[in-house]
C-alpha cells in the first residue's frame, strides 16, 4: 500500500511542479498592467517587417503597403495621408459652414470630373463634421468644402452670391505612434469658414 502511495506521488510530481509555477506565474501577475507600458525590444520590436505578408494577402490587404505605413511610424517619416492603408477620414468644424446642414458638401475634382460628398456628422468629435474615403481615392483631386451650391466661375468656385470657396490643402503627415496602420488616419481642419474671406 505504501509502495503504491510513493509510485502514484512520483508519477503526479511533474503535474504538481507545473501547477505550481502556473498558480505563482497568475498570481504575481500585475493584472493592472500586464506589460502594457513595457516598450517594443527584440527583433519584431512592435513591427513584423512584412513577416505576416500571406496573412495579410489571405484578409485581402496590401502587404506592402500596411509594412511601409510601419516603416514611416518607426521611422517619423512623413507620408501622404490620402495613400495611408486604412484610409483617410477629413474632418471640418461646423461652425466653418453658414449654410444649409444638407447642403454641406465637399466637392472632390478628379481628372476632368466632379463629384460631391456630404459630411455627416463626427461621432468622436460632436463640434465637427467629417467623411471618409479609401486609400488612392483623393489623389491627384482637388478639394473644397462648400455649404451652398457652387457655380464655377473662372476655375474657381463660388456661391450664388459670388463669395469663393477656400480649396482645402492635404499635407504630408507624419502618422502617430498609436496609429494602427489599418486604421483611418484622421485629418482634422482649422477653419474658420469655407469661403475664401470670411463672411
Amino acid at each position: 500500500m505504501k509502495k503504491n502511495i510513493m509510485l502514484t506521488l512520483w508519477l503526479a510530481l511533474p503535474i504538481l511542479v507545473v501547477a505550481g509555477l502556473m498558480a505563482w506565474i497568475f498570481v504575481s501577475l500585475d493584472k493592472d498592467k500586464l506589460m502594457a507600458d513595457a516598450p517594443p525590444v527584440g527583433a519584431g520590436a512592435g513591427d513584423t517587417g512584412n513577416a505576416n505578408a500571406i496573412g495579410e494577402l489571405l484578409a485581402g490587404k496590401d502587404a506592402d503597403a500596411i509594412s511601409l505605413a510601419n516603416r514611416a511610424k518607426r521611422e517619423g517619416v512623413a507620408v501622404d495621408p490620402r495613400e495611408w492603408i486604412g484610409g483617410i477620414t477629413l474632418r471640418l468644424p461646423a461652425f466653418a459652414f453658414t449654410g444649409d446642414h444638407d447642403s454641406w458638401m465637399l466637392l472632390v475634382l478628379k481628372d476632368g470630373a466632379m463629384e460631391k460628398f456630404v459630411f455627416k456628422p463626427s461621432r468622436d468629435a460632436p463640434d465637427f463634421v467629417e467623411v471618409y474615403f479609401p486609400p488612392g481615392r483623393l489623389s491627384g483631386a482637388h478639394l473644397y468644402a462648400v455649404d451652398k451650391d457652387p457655380i464655377l466661375v473662372d476655375s474657381k468656385f463660388v456661391d450664388p452670391d459670388g463669395r469663393e470657396f477656400k480649396a482645402l490643402t492635404i499635407e504630408r503627415q507624419v502618422p502617430g505612434a498609436e496609429l494602427n496602420a489599418r486604421a483611418t488616419m484622421v485629418i482634422e481642419f482649422e477653419m474658420d469658414s469655407v469661403y475664401e474671406h470670411s463672411p
